[in-house]
């Protein structure tokens, strides 16, 4: 598993995620887990660039996007990342608070 992702993000429907209702919640989520707070930053750029550069493992991101969702489980959207290795792709979809489609990390040896 990768610790260096590369992460694109898109919107499946009408509502978008806004960092100022998640940020509170993340912010615990990274202290609980010992991450540094400068994923915020990374996750800020994904939600207004729709881009962004992750030094996180995989589930980490994925398991802040699911917190995002949680938070606004109106929001549908989805990310695909890639990580350091050509064959490191990956897939979630999330809405109403829940991963509804996963594919991925694929590692071949």
């Amino acid at each position: 598993m990768s610790y260096f992702n590369w992460v694109n993000l898109q919107y499946m429907g009408d509502v978008e995620l806004d960092f100022k209702v998640l940020e509170s919640a993340l912010k615990s989520y990274l202290d609980e887990n010992g991450i540094h707070q400068n994923a915020l930053k990374d996750l800020a750029t994904l939600l207004e660039d729709h881009a962004a550069t992750f030094t996180l493992y995989t589930s980490m991101i994925e398991e802040m996007l699911l917190l995002a969702s949680r938070s606004q489980p109106d929001a549908v959207f989805g990310v695909q990342g890639r990580g350091e290795e050509l064959r490191d792709v990956w897939l979630r979809e999330y809405g109403g608070g829940e991963i509804t489609f996963s594919q991925g990390p694929f590692h071949y040896d």
